[in-house]
């Protein structure tokens, strides 16, 4: 277990209206240093990194996070070039951020050239952020592409060597990301290993928006997080752990009755996922809808699925004759319609890459599906998945699933007893960045003998998939990450399997693609340059990285970081600006903090957090609502 400090102190607070007095408690469950991370003086404001996403031939998502000193409205410039020194800007604007969005940056660049790599970065508060690099995606035939396939990213179960390893490669087009990219569980919870000292914060399962902005801004805190984004645009889409585990349009496992109202807790999960990761809504009026198109010219596209949120109905039991049902949905009607439509109007390219959440192929042991939460427990959406890409012979169809912690090479068969020739196309299952794999009694022996046209299995070892694509194949070589205790960067090849046009089946390949042409110099790590000659200010003695109030939960929550240990002094001003609390301790140990207070005993109304340290002082308004 964890060790943390938990101080409990009892304040007497004299409230002064109607002369009336409260005894209030004042929990500061202030964590010890365990989360090894360190936010670098010279990155400030932009200690979240920079990141892009969804890129098309002629715009680009931008993103970044700002972390001021004190609340209030933000003004951010950015700005486009085609070398990382920006000796000529190509393109720049500007962007006003606040508390509403939580200090995060997103902006849509268009009017960009198709096929070109780009340098970007920001400006706020006197300071630049980091350099990162994105592209655009080409018009025009190209003779190979290349991603990094990834998902299921477990902060405290481990380090994130993979995304480490391929932001060193420089030979990708982009990084493909199919959910899972948070969790939802509270410190100690699933995956949770001890002694490495990732613990989760906020320390409980997310539930209020608050909490998910918390969690994201620790993610996102991770330098080869940050090291990955900065160097490639990022195609995203959620699955469960976003939300909650093995949720559903209706719930999920993971949500009681005492967590609340399930389509509050969706909502905040949504929104927090929109505002901290470099995602474009196909409909900006429906957050909801994360299922979108990619072009990457005649060669391939990305059609990113919701198999999770968007339409599913809830999981049922391997030996429920209701699974059969041809009313079950895994996806709406609307979403089918869309990919229908697009698949039947679009010029096909030579390959179409299917992005989703979960498991395609069946699975069964002994006759029976293994989980259900997969497309097994949704057959006749399956069916019609399939009768959609028959009907579409001059496409081939290469699907890339994420969820199951594990690697699979499939063949989507017509007959689970059949492989090869009677297949619809192929997947590619992603092993997960550092979930924990599936301990099965039957093995990857087993499995395969069960289910003949999974053509390779590895049940246990993290990692990534490179994708390979070319006119005359695609190739998924499969990397893992031997040690994930620790940051490093082994790695081993596990295998690699392609499939050829007209196909639809699979075929081993003698081993991973051989080293591609290398792009555009690499964002640089340097820290980023001072405007008009400036000189750096030494390390802050604390950084509050957010405070937020938590209606559900009554109590203010907040985030900081220390350099080192350091007396802090934090005082609650209700709205008429009267001391209700104030505190000191000695925070005796350096990292990555949380803190809550319990305000259930207050009146609604805007209170003002305000901490100070070495001479700094945080303020923050934070709001208390009835609910």
């Amino acid at each position: 277990m964890a060790k943390y400090t938990w101080f409990l102190l009892a304040i007497l607070l004299c409230l002064g209206h109607l002369y009336r007095s409260v005894t209030l408690s004042l929990t500061l469950p202030i964590e010890a240093a365990t989360t090894r991370i360190d936010l670098a003086a010279d990155r400030a404001p932009f200690y979240h990194g920079v990141a892009s996403g969804d890129p098309l031939s002629d715009r680009v998502i931008l993103w970044t996070r700002v972390t001021p000193d004190s609340a209030g409205p933000v003004p951010v410039q950015w700005e486009m070039a085609l070398d990382p020194g920006f000796t000529t800007t190509l393109r720049r604007g500007h962007f006003r951020t606040d508390e509403s969005r939580d200090y995060t940056v997103k902006v849509d660049v268009t009017n960009l050239q198709p096929d070109q790599w780009y340098y970007f970065r920001f400006r706020a508060l006197g300071r630049y952020s980091m350099v990162g690099r994105t592209r655009t995606t080409p018009t025009d035939a190209v003779d190979q592409l290349r991603f990094g396939v990834v998902s299921c990213s477990n902060f405290q179960s481990g380090y994130f060597n993979a995304y480490r390893q391929l932001a060193n490669r420089n030979d990708l087009d982009a990084i493909v990301h199919l959910g899972d990219y948070i969790y939802e569980y509270e410190l100690g919870g699933y995956g949770y290993q001890a002694g490495i000292h990732r613990e989760h914060t906020p320390t409980t399962d997310l539930i209020t928006l608050d909490n998910y902005r918390l969690r994201y801004s620790q993610y996102h805190l991770d330098p080869d997080l940050i090291r990955a984004h900065q160097q490639y645009p990022w195609i995203i889409i959620w699955d469960d752990h976003e939300t909650a585990d093995d949720a559903w349009m209706g719930g999920a496992a993971n949500h009681t009755a005492g967590d609340g109202n399930w389509e509050n807790r969706k909502q905040a999960a949504t929104r927090a996922f929109l505002e901290w990761l470099p995602v474009r809504l196909p409909e900006p009026n429906r957050p909801e809808r994360i299922y979108r198109i990619m072009d990457w010219g005649p060669l391939a596209e990305w059609v990113m699925l919701d198999t999770r949120l968007e339409g599913r109905d809830a999981q049922l039991g391997a030996t429920d004759p209701a699974l059969a049902d041809t009313c079950r949905r895994l996806m709406s009607e609307e979403q089918w319609k869309w990919i229908e439509g697009e698949l039947a109007d679009s010029l096909a390219p030579a390959w179409s890459l299917i992005g989703q959440q979960v498991m395609l192929a069946p699975l069964e042991i002994a006759g029976l599906p293994l989980n259900t939460d997969q497309w097994d427990g949704y057959p006749a959406e399956r069916e019609r998945m399939y009768r959609t890409m028959a009907a579409h012979p001059e496409r081939n169809f290469v699907v890339l699933t994420g969820d199951f912690h594990s690697s699979w090479a499939n063949d989507l068969p017509h007959d689970p007893a059949q492989t090869g020739y009677a297949s619809y196309g192929v997947e590619f299952v992603t092993p997960s960045v550092t979930s924990p794999g599936g301990n099965y009694w039957f093995g990857e022996a087993v499995a395969q003998f069960e289910n003949p046209h999974c053509r390779y299995v590895d049940l246990t070892q993290h990692g990534y998939v490179v994708l390979d694509v070319q006119p005359h194949r695609v190739q998924a070589d499969y990397f893992f990450t031997d040690d994930i205790l620790s940051r490093n960067d082994f790695v081993t090849w596990g295998t690699s399997w392609q499939v050829c046009p007209g196909d639809r089946h699979l075929l081993p390949a003698v081993g991973p693609n051989p080293p591609r042409k290398q792009l555009p110099a690499p964002a640089p790590e340097m820290a980023p340059q001072l405007p008009n000659g400036q000189e750096a200010e030494g390390a802050p003695p604390f950084i509050v990285l957010g405070a937020y109030s938590s209606p559900i939960q009554d109590r203010i929550v907040f985030e900081y970081f220390l350099h080192s240990p350091i007396e802090i002094t934090l005082e609650l001003l209700d709205p008429g600006g009267e001391c209700q609390i104030r505190h000191n301790w000695l925070n005796l140990s350096a990292g990555l903090q949380y803190g809550a207070l319990d305000i259930a005993d207050f009146d609604p109304g805007t209170y003002t957090v305000q901490v100070e340290a070495g001479g700094k002082k945080f303020r923050q308004e934070v709001k208390k609502v009835d609910v």
